[in-house]
């Protein structure tokens, strides 16, 4: 793997439609883009160099990969632009791992937020996957992507539902909090407007709460952080439901020295 560093933004035929979108919405959106509000009021993040993949959840049934292993992140203006370390297969090797190499850049036009996913890494091609957020009151209101369409719905200050319409299927996630404002339980069915029949699919349970402050506001752009993004404080404990099958374990949370969370190890 090479060391160097991709640029931000290289030319690529993949998507080049997207990038011709992105320009389109930046420039129609040019008279409002002002630092106060060219992101819809998205919450500023606690600019973490990196995450540690063992804190990563991936829809979110299972835990990241072991070790430490990390994902990166670069800043401007206080603002995540590039998201650096996606996890690539590679079929050669049989073998999966995190590349630094395949990246997310991440631009902001009015109240849009528009990710996508570039590779630089030899032989390996993934999907460019275009995401558009659409974000009002600091919110994400609508996550538009080439296949489907994600809406998410609050209840006071913290998201209690969202729905994922994929032709005649809506996958349909609730959110449940404690007293703290901690995120207890995730309940995901499928409902079909075709027949009328929902299916329940999943239940994720969180637990081992710390009283210390969660610094990953902001990085809910994604869907393996989405759900530490939520709490007040950061959980250790995990545990899922699917069917008659299902799984539970404990990670080790680790601190700084002055007692804050320290999600690079």
């Amino acid at each position: 793997m090479k060391s160097s560093n991709p640029p931000l933004f290289p030319r690529t035929r993949r998507g080049s439609w997207w990038l011709v979108l992105a320009c389109g919405i930046c420039l129609a959106f040019a008279a409002s883009c002002k630092k106060s509000n060219a992101d819809g009021g998205y919450p500023l993040p606690v600019q973490i160099d990196s995450i540690a993949a063992r804190y990563l959840f991936s829809d979110a049934s299972s835990y990241g990969p072991d070790g430490l292993i990390r994902i990166h992140f670069l800043y401007q203006n206080g603002r995540i632009i590039r998201r650096q370390g996606e996890e690539v297969y590679i079929s050669a090797y049989n073998f999966t791992n995190l590349s630094l190499q395949v990246f997310d850049t991440v631009m902001y036009a009015g109240n849009h937020i528009l990710i996508q996913t570039i590779s630089r890494e030899p032989g390996y091609t993934p999907s460019a996957n275009q995401r558009d957020f659409t974000i009002a009151n600091g919110r994400i209101q609508q996550l538009a992507t080439v296949s489907d369409t994600t809406t998410y719905y609050y209840s006071g200050n913290r998201l209690s539902r969202t729905e994922r319409v994929l032709g005649y299927n809506v996958f349909r996630k609730t959110f449940s909090y404690d007293g703290n404002g901690n995120l207890t339980q995730v309940n995901s069915t499928r409902f079909n407007t075709w027949d009328s029949s929902t299916v329940a699919l999943k239940t994720e349970n969180f637990s081992g709460f710390d009283a210390v402050a969660n610094p990953l506001h902001g990085f809910g752009l994604w869907d393996d952080l989405l759900y530490r993004s939520l709490s007040t404080n950061n959980f250790s404990g995990y545990e899922y439901i699917q069917g008659t099958a299902g799984g539970r374990g404990t990670m080790e949370l680790t601190y700084t020295s002055d007692g804050k969370i320290d999600y690079g190890n």
